[in-house]
């Protein structure tokens, strides 16, 4: 039997305003009321279907004095959580349904100065197995970004994470 070709999902989140300093756990949503997951679309061809978690890479659309450390938490069930800056600790209903975390700690800079247009790329590596299985009624994947140091945002920044 062949194996379809690998897909590449992506998803983002963009901040709708503030660029008040990231605390380490914080949450990284596009808005600080309850936020929603970021969606990583038809991730298998069919509901339950299995797969295996490509390389992850993040993109931040411009350039931070100090460059973020970020965790992106994989799901195979929606949930709802605090929203942009809150610190996030799952629960157990939660993490029942946890695929994968992927850590981003270094940032190769597009952009030398500060405050600059330009990328910031992030390459990830899985911790723990990066094979998946949907929930039984879906082809989705669900992320949850956290911040994992203290940095300042701008106004109107992606993060753009895919896998």
């Amino acid at each position: 039997m062949q194996m379809p070709p690998p897909v590449r999902v992506a998803a983002s989140v963009v901040k709708s305003t503030g660029n008040t300093a990231y605390a380490v756990d914080g949450v990284i949503a596009s808005s600080t009321v309850g936020g929603l997951n970021l969606v990583f679309a038809n991730v298998v061809s069919a509901v339950g279907k299995t797969g295996v978690l490509n390389e992850p890479r993040l993109t931040v659309n411009s350039n931070m004095a100090t460059n973020p450390n970020v965790e992106l938490w994989v799901f195979s069930a929606s949930f709802a959580h605090p929203g942009d800056y809150a610190n996030w600790t799952p629960t157990t209903a939660v993490l029942a349904n946890l695929v994968a975390v992927a850590a981003f700690p270094t940032a190769y800079v597009a952009a030398t100065a500060s405050g600059s247009s330009g990328n910031i790329y992030l390459p990830g590596a899985w911790i723990g197995n990066s094979r998946f299985q949907c929930n039984a009624t879906d082809v989705n994947l669900y992320g949850l970004a956290k911040s994992k140091n203290t940095h300042n945002p701008t106004t109107a920044e992606e993060y753009s994470f895919s896998f």
